[in-house]
């Protein structure tokens, strides 16, 4: 397929060469006449006999190069590298097969002309035979296949036939975070020793008459310790010689995005069986639940309450119906985690489900008085109905247990509307805490209680997960409840702030943006 000249070296002792040169003038005739490139040259390096077709190549005249050292015809590579193979084959010995090896010569005119040499011993004497391959087109297509490697966005290696390296272009370094100056053959980086391992094991498993070949995606750790995943495949390129080429692209953000896709359903699962263990428990509980309510009732009603012994009983049904109060609201949480979202967005008449809210709790807190002083004008606010609904409902629960601790009170609920400007120093206060706040016109829902109070040291942490101000022994909850109310406010914009005093109550002021004019429905 290419032209390829075949050039036999002999390495002979000079009493060998005079020997065969004068017993055989057939053979020297013969070697003259051939087209491939013959030389003799002795154990010191000497070059005692060369063909014209070596002399043609070199562009030297036979007197040029007969009695000169080979090493002022090679690159200083090959000086190297004839030396190295010397060593080699003096170790070896003459009964076994020498590995072949490649040289560049010069000729005359500066031309580098590379070569393959494969030595081989002659029986019964120190002379060396070899067959060496003119490679300069090979080596030429060779550099036009790096060429076009030079400019694919894909990460390629050039790899010989024993598995070694012998090139990567400047994608591939990028794609390993490598400099070209950092590889060399005694300095080879842990991410390429990975990859050639992969390449290596991929060839070892494959048949490489048919290309290309998969690469499995796998895992390597740039040098700057960045995780990266890659995918490849081996083609097998005729180039002259038994070549593999391996490209490598990177994947990982594929494999992030499948990951991600993968945690997304397993959450969506988990979250599916959660909703159903809840909504089971939710059902359950409620069933539960109204039977107790109702006896309850029949109960107050069939005590008379006239002796104190029925003053007793009727203390303990009293208490009996506050224990059910937080029973109550665990059943309304346990119905919003099954809904998932509080619902869309939507504009709400703030008094109508204050109302809503309040009578509910009524129902089951018969002895707490509840009032509403609202506000003429109280403007509609934006948000899921639902989820406006669950804040009223922690904060008139919050206040319910905090009048049975004490044993009596009342709750209080106002509306009020408020202009907070950016230069105004109330907003700039509350700027400071909320920082998510913008100047504007707010909803502000007081919601107050002349229950036990909260003390001074723990008012600052009442918006805590998991924290309670619920001594033991009471009707402790987890402490989510007010937790869930901040989140709920500052995911809509707006804020919440408390005042409290030992004994006397506590002030919850709830600020929700008003709905602007258009774009929400009624």
């Amino acid at each position: 397929m290419f032209n390829k000249k075949i050039v036999s070296v002999e390495v002979l002792s000079s009493n060998v060469l005079k020997n065969l040169i004068e017993s055989n003038a057939i053979y020297k005739l013969f070697v003259d006449r051939m087209n491939e490139y013959v030389g003799l040259i002795n154990n010191q390096g000497t070059l005692l006999f060369v063909n014209p077709a070596i002399t043609e190549v070199l562009g030297y005249s036979e007197n040029e190069v007969v009695g000169r050292s080979v090493f002022d015809f090679l690159t200083p590579e090959g000086m190297q590298e004839i030396v190295a193979q010397f060593g080699i084959q003096a170790q070896l010995g003459p009964n076994v097969k020498w590995p072949s090896y490649e040289l560049t010569w010069i000729a005359k005119d500066g031309r580098h002309i590379p070569t393959k040499i494969t030595p081989s011993s002659i029986p019964g004497s120190t002379a060396t035979f070899a067959i060496v391959t003119d490679l300069t087109v090979i080596k030429a297509k060779e550099q036009r296949i790096r060429d076009i490697m030079e400019v694919v966005p894909a990460g390629i290696m050039e790899i010989e036939k024993d598995g070694s390296l012998s090139f990567i272009n400047n994608s591939g370094l990028e794609l390993m975070g490598l400099n070209r100056e950092d590889i060399s053959k005694d300095n080879i980086p842990e991410i390429l020793k990975k990859v050639m391992d992969v390449v290596k094991q991929t060839i070892k498993n494959s048949d490489k008459k048919s290309t290309p070949v998969p690469i499995s995606e796998f895992k390597v750790i740039t040098s700057q310790g960045k995780e990266k995943w890659l995918l490849g495949k081996l083609i097998f390129i005729n180039s002259g010689r038994d070549k593999l080429y391996a490209t490598f692209m990177d994947i990982t953000e594929d494999i992030d995005q499948k990951q991600n896709e993968k945690m997304l359903e397993m959450q969506t699962h988990a979250k599916r069986v959660s909703d159903q263990m809840v909504a089971g428990i939710s059902h359950d509980f409620s069933n539960s639940l109204a039977p107790l309510a109702g006896y309850i009732d029949i109960l107050e009603s069939v005590i008379p309450g006239n002796d104190p012994k029925s003053i007793e009983i009727l203390m303990y049904i009293k208490k009996l119906r506050q224990a059910c109060v937080p029973l109550v609201a665990l059943t309304r949480r346990f119905q919003h985690i099954i809904m998932g979202t509080f619902g869309s967005p939507e504009r709400l008449d703030v008094r109508s489900l204050i109302n809503l809210v309040v009578e509910d709790f009524k129902k089951d807190n018969q002895p707490i008085k509840i009032n509403n002083q609202f506000s003429e004008t109280t403007p509609n606010v934006v948000m899921g109905q639902q989820e406006f609904l669950s804040i009223m409902s922690h904060i008139i629960e919050n206040a319910i247990k905090a009048i049975n601790e004490k044993g009596d009170g009342e709750i209080t609920i106002e509306t009020k509307t408020l202009d907070l400007s950016e230069t105004e120093s109330r907003f700039k206060q509350r700027k400071k805490i909320f920082t998510h706040i913008e100047p504007g016109t707010f909803v502000c829902i007081k919601v107050n209680d002349t229950g036990v109070g909260i003390n001074s040291e723990i008012i600052n942490r009442i918006f805590e997960p998991y924290f309670s101000t619920r001594a033991k022994g009471s009707q402790k909850g987890m402490g989510l409840g007010l937790s869930e109310v901040l989140s709920s406010i500052e995911k809509n914009n707006g804020f919440i702030e408390v005042t409290s005093s030992i004994f006397e109550g506590t002030s919850f002021y709830i600020y929700l943006p008003v709905a602007k004019e258009k774009g929400f429905p009624s």
